[in-house]
């Protein structure tokens, strides 16, 4: 086998590639590299679909490779960039991708990343300009009015945020990222009545698979009927939506829920619904089914109609009992703790902090602090040196039940914006939720106070990253009310 060979290899590992055959893909690009360990180009293939895979580390050292072999290829020096954004490497990536733009410099796709990167190292004007870039070679970038729209909100300039967000719609009628975004800033700028419509643009995401039980429910009447409701984002939003469970019932429906096992003990207590459905059981007949987030626009939920009297949920007595006795012998004023939230979400790296941000807290007397803390953040607490007196709860917090008792527990919760804020808020549990200087949709602009959580006290930061000022400002305040010196 000679180098005429190994091209032809390469040549079929992009065939099978784009074919989705990435194992046989896969193959051909290491039997390229046995006979020509100097073919750039399969370095370079052989990280692209490291890329897809979500293997980045893998991927970074590919294209690494291919790049001592030939540094100036431009494609190659824009994936690299793309796979540095990808692993929160932002500086390294607006070099690498600023090398590739000088020797390809009407690349609309780096453009795009260029502005990203400079995005995220708070270089915002910047960004925006290299977006508006993009679009001058791509006039139909649906990413690119997004991300403009996004720092024209970031920058406090909502009318140009809202004017990107409808152009995009306007360019791109049929696409289901454009309506979405739009949608989620018309709830954040607490325009319901629009942004649940938009909204419902999700369910024809590209990949999604709508599941199909029963016809979708379409606002009528459901007296005598029975609904299947489906959990379709994360805890925090099943959370959320479950309050209009029992509207339904209100009309006349019988309800089942195919409920995330880690909720089902705390539903079932709640008696929000009639009847849970679990993994492989045979469904029942059915009138009609719901995704829990298409119900907020089918009741014409405005700011002023939302759900909120609270608590909704209830604890089971056995485990409130249980975390009473293991909980009622501590002393001080007893607050909880969650500063980091599921790193797979896409947004994590904004919405959470590290342990150490907590700092101005932690170094209060008088008050005793638990971690609620679950997931790969809760190892901060065996490393961080001021964290020393913080009582551990996640390790026992074996579903929502546990979490709610424990919870119930204590004075306050404070946390940053996961599954817990809606937990405590939806028990009616004094909470405070520190948020990212851009929030989810769900916590509007410029709010203290929660309409759907009416226990929940919102901080924000004034500066995007910035959780020391933030914390700062907490502590301030948690020692005023406690009348501790800090």
């Amino acid at each position: 086998m000679d180098i005429l060979e190994a091209s032809t290899l390469q040549r079929e590992g992009v065939r099978h590639h784009r074919a989705g055959d990435l194992a046989e893909a896969m193959r051909c690009y290491r039997t390229a590299l046995k006979v020509d360990p100097d073919n750039a180009q399969a370095w370079h293939t052989m990280g692209l679909l490291a890329t897809e895979t979500g293997r980045f580390q893998g991927a970074m050292k590919l294209m690494t490779r291919s790049l001592e072999i030939q540094p100036d290829n431009p494609e190659c020096l824009g994936d690299l960039g793309n796979v540095l954004l990808h692993v929160g490497r932002p500086s390294e990536a607006e070099e690498v991708l600023r090398l590739s733009l000088r020797l390809r410099p009407n690349s609309s796709v780096v453009t795009l990343d260029l502005g990203a990167a400079l995005a995220m190292q708070g270089q915002y004007e910047p960004a925006i300009s290299a977006f508006h870039k993009c679009l001058e070679r791509d006039p139909n970038n649906r990413l690119a009015y997004v991300y403009i729209g996004l720092l024209d909100l970031e920058c406090g300039r909502i009318d140009r945020a809202e004017a990107m967000a409808r152009e995009a719609v306007k360019r791109k009628l049929d696409d289901w990222l454009a309506h979405y975004n739009l949608g989620t800033f018309l709830l954040l700028t607490e325009r319901f009545s629009e942004g649940w419509q938009e909204l419902e643009w999700r369910l024809r995401r590209e990949g999604y698979v709508h599941p199909r039980w029963a016809p979708d429910w379409d606002g009528s009447s459901l007296r005598g009927k029975t609904i299947l409701l489906l959990p379709e984002q994360g805890l925090g939003d099943t959370i959320q939506t479950l309050r209009y469970a029992p509207l339904l019932r209100q009309r006349g429906a019988r309800v089942l829920f195919h409920c995330p096992e880690p909720l089902r003990a705390l539903v079932a207590e709640s008696g929000l619904v009639d009847e849970f459905i679990g993994e492989g059981q045979i469904m029942p007949k059915l009138d009609c089914q719901a995704m829990l987030f298409s119900l907020p626009m089918h009741f014409g939920t405005t700011l002023q109609s939302i759900p909120a009297k609270t608590p909704y949920l209830r604890v089971p007595p056995s485990r409130m009992e249980k975390w009473r006795k293991r909980l009622i012998r501590r002393k001080g004023v007893k607050v909880g703790l969650v500063w980091a939230g599921n790193p797979d979400h896409k947004n994590d790296r904004n919405r959470s902090m590290s342990l150490w941000d907590l700092k101005p807290l932690l170094r209060m007397q008088g008050i005793q602090y638990f971690s609620l803390q679950k997931g790969p953040a809760a190892v901060q607490l065996r490393e961080c040196r001021e964290a020393e007196d913080v009582v551990d709860l996640g390790r026992d917090l074996k579903d929502f039940a546990d979490t709610a008792a424990a919870i119930q527990n204590l004075d306050l919760v404070i946390t940053v914006d996961t599954s817990v804020a809606h937990l405590a808020g939806a028990l009616g549990k004094p909470t405070w939720v520190m948020l990212p200087r851009l929030p989810d949709w769900r916590w509007m602009i410029g709010r203290a106070e929660s309409p759907w959580y009416p226990s929940l006290r919102l901080w924000r930061q004034t500066k995007r990253g910035d959780w020391g000022t933030l914390t700062s400002s907490v502590a301030d305040e948690l020692a005023k009310r406690n009348s501790i010196r800090r």
